[in-house]
């Protein structure tokens, strides 16, 4: 009584297997692009992270008080390389995750000794970026999360809302032909999600052009066209 069919199973089955294997075939498609950058799986990830929790709450000797990891541990630092946007969907959990602005900001040469782990939607934002870190910082032990965010769905691990640390399913997927999440978690699209992602990355410098292709500029063009008329027939 109350058992799920032999069937539904097997197509539950079928399709995780299908969407991990769509997966794989879109980092290895754009991989190449930062070759020599290290790879680690989320799996590892994972182990990394719940084993420097433990340590952190690992009781002194003798003592009552909480002491910090083991020297020998390397920390690990999460760094999100993808928009805010996205991020506000949901992040990778625990307080070793930081934006690309934040780690920037404490600057990339205080991680020295730490395990840097770059992560974006599928892998291929971050790792761009961790190739530009390591050429720029090569004393760094930086490393791309293999599949990112999206493989981390698909091994069911936990994500986190940032703005309270809740347990979330949404993940934002950035398009809908990426929509390889994992069996329970709701896949989350913004409207224009090229549009909007490229004009987070680009930055003020680039926004107008794009604008100006997507109709927005000549909008702008046309009424200084206007405004010109206006001046010359007064």
């Amino acid at each position: 009584m109350g058992r799920e069919p032999l069937g539904n199973k097997d197509a539950t089955t079928g399709a995780a297997d299908d969407a991990a294997a769509k997966l794989e075939k879109l980092y290895r498609g754009f991989a190449h692009r930062f070759n020599g950058v290290p790879e680690v799986t989320v799996q590892e990830v994972h182990s990394w992270v719940s084993e420097q929790n433990q340590l952190k709450l690992q009781p002194a000797q003798g003592q009552g008080q909480e002491q910090p990891g083991s020297p020998g541990a390397p920390a690990v630092v999460l760094v999100d390389v993808r928009s805010h946007a996205e991020q506000q969907v949901s992040v990778l959990p625990g307080s070793t995750t930081l934006t690309q602005k934040q780690f920037e900001a404490r600057g990339p040469d205080s991680f020295r000794g730490s395990r840097v782990v770059c992560y974006c939607t599928a892998g291929y934002r971050s790792g761009v970026y961790a190739a530009k870190l390591l050429r720029r910082h090569p004393h760094l032990q930086v490393y791309n999360l293999r599949g990112s965010i999206l493989a981390w769905t698909q091994a069911g691990l936990p994500l986190a809302d940032p703005r309270d640390g809740a347990h979330t399913q949404r993940v934002h997927v950035y398009s809908e032909a990426w929509a390889l999440q994992g069996d329970g978690y709701e896949p989350v699209v913004f409207r224009r999600p090229i549009l909007s992602l490229a004009l987070d990355a680009v930055g003020s410098a680039a926004q107008g052009l794009l604008r100006a292709v997507t109709g927005g500029g000549r909008m702008q063009q046309a009424q200084a066209k206007q405004a010109q008329a206006q001046g010359q027939e007064k």
